[in-house]
């Protein structure tokens, strides 16, 4: 979601995205640019590589505790406890973390696919 402010990637819930076969629809409910409150709704397409987006989402779905239909936040932080890591039920990661770890996570795939 490169094209996404992180305040607005940070504002997603978990009810804001619907994944569909082709496609994953994105509503962005508060939208830098939208000065007349008209809402944003972005359509990301499906193609069959680690980079999907689509293919991303769907996995950190299946990963998050709550139901699909929540309005808890879509990105959230990681618990760490002795055994295991785990999604936070219902808490949202600060900017900086979220920065940090997207940077981690894009520069391993850039270097996997030189």
């Amino acid at each position: 979601m490169g094209f996404y402010c992180m305040g607005e990637i940070r504002a997603l819930s978990v009810k804001d995205v619907s994944l569909c076969s082709e496609y994953m629809s994105v509503f962005i409910p508060k939208h830098k640019n939208d000065r007349c409150r008209e809402r944003h709704t972005s359509l990301l397409a499906r193609y069959h590589k680690a980079t999907c987006l689509v293919y991303i989402t769907e996995r950190l779905l299946k990963l998050l505790p709550s139901s699909t239909q929540s309005s808890f936040p879509l990105v959230r932080r990681l618990v760490k406890s002795k055994s295991k890591k785990y999604f936070h039920a219902s808490k949202g990661v600060s900017y900086t973390t979220l920065r940090e770890e997207f940077e981690k996570y894009f520069l391993a795939i850039c270097r996997r696919h030189r």
